[in-house]
């Protein structure tokens, strides 16, 4: 992963001559986001423990899913994404687009996660009022022990 002075810089360091946008066709994640909410369709008591939260980013709203997420809980990530016309992909950041994230949100990262800066992206788009930062210390893996996991719940709970 490329490294530049900020998050968003990174960003087009990786993207190079394309500024923000990333890849020529868009039909792959089209297809793969399809066969997400068709799985949903056919199963929403997955959907329904967390009314609206999985179906908002791609603007599908069901009878039960009325109102918006209260909450969002990112482990790692990368800012979100446009999928455009021309067939590209192109990531949205704080400098272009400002803050569009406005609900709370926590974010559990690793200082040494090698993909630091697309994290910290994502997290610029948050609200800085409500955006919660949980760094457990260790690289782009999953918290485990005891101690971290009681210490994330805590984080969690004040979102």
């Amino acid at each position: 992963m490329p490294s530049g002075v900020t998050a968003e810089d990174s960003i087009y360091k990786l993207a190079g001559e394309l500024g923000s946008k990333f890849h020529q066709g868009t039909s792959a994640v089209r297809v793969t986001l399809e066969r997400l909410f068709a799985i949903l369709d056919q199963n929403p008591e997955i959907d329904m423990r967390y009314p609206g939260l999985l179906r908002k980013g791609h603007g599908r709203v069901n009878a039960h899913h009325r109102g918006s997420p209260l909450y969002a809980i990112f482990f790692s990530g990368w800012p979100p994404a446009r999928l455009r016309d021309d067939e590209t992909i192109e990531c949205l950041l704080a400098n272009e687009c400002g803050n569009l994230i406005e609900i709370p949100t926590c974010h559990i990262v690793g200082c040494d996660d090698p993909y630091m800066h697309c994290v910290m992206a994502l997290f610029a788009m948050c609200d800085d009022d409500t955006a919660v930062l949980f760094d457990y210390g260790k690289g782009h893996t999953a918290p485990r022990d005891p101690r971290t996991i009681e210490e994330l719940a805590s984080a969690m709970a004040r979102t």
